[in-house]
Parts: C-alpha cells; sequence; structure tokens
C-alpha cells in the first residue's frame, strides 16, 4: 500500500494466480533456505509448486531482479534519490518472506521516511 501511495501503481501487478509470486521474487529475492523451510511448512502444495516455477523460470529466462529503490527511482514519482533509498527501505523491512521476520509497526513509525 506504501508503494501505491508514493508511486500510483501497484508493487506486485498480475492478472493470472502465480504471477504475483513470480513478482514478489523480482522485487526481494529468491527466499533462503531457511524461508524456503518455513514456507514449505506453511504453504500448500500448489502455493510451492507456483513458487518454484517462478524462481525457475526467472533463472532460465535471465530475468534482472528489480530491488525496490531501482523501481521507485526508475518510476520517477517526484522522489529524490534520497527519499526513494529511505521509502525502500522502509518498504524492504516489511516485505519479508516469513511474517516473524517483517518490521513492526510500532518500529516502523521510528523510520525516518515517516516523520
Amino acid at each position: 500500500m506504501i508503494f501505491e501511495m508514493l508511486t500510483g501503481e501497484m508493487l506486485f501487478r498480475a492478472d493470472m494466480d502465480g504471477l504475483n509470486l513470480r513478482e514478489i521474487v523480482k522485487a526481494i529475492g529468491e527466499p533462503s533456505h531457511n524461508e524456503k523451510c518455513f514456507l514449505k511448512a506453511n504453504m500448500s502444495a500448489l502455493g510451492i509448486a507456483v513458487l518454484e516455477k517462478s524462481i525457475e523460470s526467472l533463472k532460465m529466462e535471465r530475468v534482472r531482479l528489480d530491488p525496490l529503490c531501482s523501481k521507485l527511482v526508475r518510476l520517477n514519482k517526484g522522489l529524490s534519490p534520497t527519499q526513494a533509498i529511505q521509502a525502500a527501505e522502509l518498504l524492504g523491512t516489511m516485505l519479508k518472506w516469513v511474517p516473524e521476520d517483517r518490521a513492526r509497526p510500532s518500529n516502523l513509525l521510528q523510520k525516518p521516511y515517516l516523520y
């Protein structure tokens, strides 16, 4: 939601099942081994298959990952490079594969970008 408020665009735009996972991998990277273990324990077999297929297809297509900071700068919605870095760092603390690794709201409110 914050990304959309900053840019007017959806971060993970997809019109078919599974494409959201592909867009998430492009934005935040492939899950680590530990994150994959967590996901396998908490996602359906179909969800895991779609995730693995997304990762495989990105590797085969040699798709360049689009880190949040470069995406924010590229969209150029009035953000300075410093603001884009701060926004990307903020979003990066919220976009984690394992929910327990995500920033807590009270910590987010202390981030420079939000005050």
